[in-house]
């Protein structure tokens, strides 16, 4: 009975040994991701930045964009590869009149003004390199 027991621990540990514990890397290799994004010439106040990766692969991942500067650090930033960049800008809306959208946080209504060859057309793309563990991007968007 206590050689079946050991035999049993040792199979265990041998487990533990070969698969590890704590850190599990069984994702893909991330970047974080920060910079500035600008529109017209102006910072962007309030938007949002989005990758999405284009091997369909992993979820999108993304950060608000404030007065300017954004920081995507979520789930250990963007994947490692061929990425796509949506975004999005808001400001206030002039007129109740208007279909408005209100972007988390915010609030109140607002109005999405960039130019959808940014964000629902967007042929804007990145490759992020397995060596980076960090990486500045700015994005300067014209109308």
């Amino acid at each position: 009975m206590r050689s079946k027991a050991y035999s049993w621990l040792m199979m265990l540990l041998a487990v533990l040994t070969i698969t590890g514990c704590g850190d599990r890397s069984d994702g893909p290799k991330r970047v974080l991701v920060c910079g500035s994004v600008t529109y017209a010439g102006q910072p962007i106040a309030n938007g949002e930045i989005r990758f999405e990766s284009l091997d369909g692969k992993t979820p999108p991942v993304g950060a608000a964009i404030s007065d300017g500067s954004y920081k995507v650090s979520a789930r250990g930033g963007v994947p490692v590869g061929n990425n796509r960049v949506v975004i999005l800008g808001y400001r206030a809306n002039p007129s109740m009149e208007t279909k408005t959208d209100s972007p988390p946080g915010i609030g109140k209504p607002a109005v999405q003004y960039i130019p959808v060859k940014y964000n629902a057309k967007s042929q804007l793309q990145i490759t992020l390199d397995s060596e980076e563990d960090q990486k500045t991007l700015d994005f300067n968007l014209e109308q």
